[in-house]
């Protein structure tokens, strides 16, 4: 069948007309648009790269813009489709412009090539000037792509980051300096570390680190029983699962002041907007991004199953007993989320706090009871990123019982593309040693 490249082109100026008012449009298939991570001096210029992997998907045309702090980069140059431009027509403004002022770029191009495919390839190259020391994210705006019929594919945007380092005014000093918040402190006592797991709740003393002035709780090496003979169907079998390494979790659920402080982005603006309360409202995916922008990643439903209950595997996080003192629920709250921590007694026994209510939280881990049943086993698939519905633990204030409150419970789960406003996340790291 023969496609009219202009009636595409139409199609594309459509998109772009409603782009900036419904940036997070129902996406369809997975594609893949990745901004970098760099770092460069003050005063240093360096060009980078954003790619576009299509899955095997015909990725015809595009759109998206980035937002930048115009205060610590200038943007001097970018390079649609570099790799491409005999079949590519690289739109006139405003699709494709620099503002330095506003810190956005927005670019644009069509194909007029039908047999254009981006398997992985290089979608943007950007040349850029460190102006002060400082960190910005390269926050994927409005993405759009459309195959060769005009309809858009599903997208998921990995925004970038570029640390600008002024060396000069930090000389090297033979006096040792503070550890940054990025590096946990040694710990001297190895119960919990490999080779020494903890056996019971009772035995093990919170341990936190700060990592980008956020405090995370060590969960140490053991094992516990995950799932429940007493919940749903979906909670059996019972099975051991054992950790041979330790992690850390957050402490508390990511709050709005955490989530813009660090350069978190959403297409859904918060239910509950004050600094410390839980920042929700946000897609899978983009409270993936935020814990990669961390250098961390999402808790497994094992890992935070395990935050949870412990080798003693409880019910709840602070015991066998439903204490409605101890959580933020339906029944003592104005119908909305409170603020983080606001439960201490509630507190686990890594000293992780509203890993029962207040918001759920994303977990990293398919919820497809066909596919991935229980036992859960790390490597079978469910851990793969991808459309599938994923897996939320731990109830929120809009859970209305107890039995819903479980750690083991596994009832919340929805489509990764959808922001909820009860919806979500603390992020969790892997132990570096």
């Amino acid at each position: 069948m023969t496609r009219n490249p202009a009636a595409r082109y139409l199609a594309l100026l459509i998109l772009l007309a409603g782009l900036w008012s419904a940036p997070g449009a129902a996406a369809q298939r997975n594609v893949v648009v990745t901004m970098p991570e760099v770092t460069l001096e003050v005063g240093e210029t360096i060009t980078v790269e954003g790619t576009i992997n299509c899955n095997e998907f015909e990725c015809t045309s595009f759109d998206f813009a980035l937002q930048f702090d115009p205060t610590i980069i200038r943007v001097d140059e970018v390079d649609p489709v570099p790799n491409f431009p005999p079949a590519m027509l690289i739109l006139p403004p405003p699709a494709n412009t620099i503002d330095n002022d506003a810190g956005l770029i927005r670019v644009a191009a069509i194909s007029t090539n039908n047999a254009i495919d981006f398997e992985s390839d290089v979608l943007v190259r950007i040349t850029l000037t460190g102006l002060v020391a400082g960190v910005t994210t390269l926050n994927i705006t409005g993405l759009q792509v459309i195959d060769a019929n005009a309809s858009p594919l599903f997208v998921r945007g990995v925004n970038g980051r570029v640390t600008v380092a002024d060396t000069a005014a930090t000389p090297p000093t033979e006096t040792p300096t503070q550890a940054p918040t990025s590096a946990p402190t040694p710990i001297d006592d190895p119960l919990g570390l490999p080779g020494s797991p903890v056996t019971s709740n009772d035995a093990w003393t919170p341990r936190f680190e700060s990592f980008d002035g956020i405090q995370m709780a060590l969960v140490p090496v053991g094992c516990f029983m995950m799932g429940s003979d007493d919940g749903d169907s979906d909670e059996q079998p019972v099975a051991e699962i054992c950790f041979d390494e330790p992690f850390w979790i957050d402490r508390y659920e990511v709050s709005n002041g955490q989530f813009d402080t660090l350069g978190g982005f959403a297409t859904a603006d918060g239910d509950v907007t004050e600094r410390q309360h839980p920042r929700d409202t946000v897609t899978w995916f983009e409270a993936l991004d935020f814990c990669e922008l961390r250098g961390g990643r999402l808790p497994t439903e094992a890992e935070w199953e395990y935050a949870a209950r412990g080798p003693d595997s409880l019910v709840f996080p602070w015991g066998d007993a439903f204490d409605p003192e101890r959580v933020v629920f339906f029944e003592n709250t104005d119908r909305e989320s409170m603020a983080v921590g606001s439960r201490p007694a509630g507190a686990s026994w890594v000293g992780a706090l509203d890993l029962s209510g207040n918001v759920t939280e994303w977990t990293s881990t398919t919820y497809d009871q066909g596919r991935y049943p229980y036992p859960y086993v790390a490597d079978d698939g469910r851990e793969e990123v991808n459309m599938d519905p994923r897996s939320a633990r731990g109830g929120s204030w809009n859970s209305r019982d107890a039995f819903s409150l479980r750690a083991a419970f596994r009832g919340d789960w929805i489509e990764p593309d959808f922001p909820f406003g009860f919806y979500g996340f603390r992020c969790a790291r892997d132990w570096d040693g």
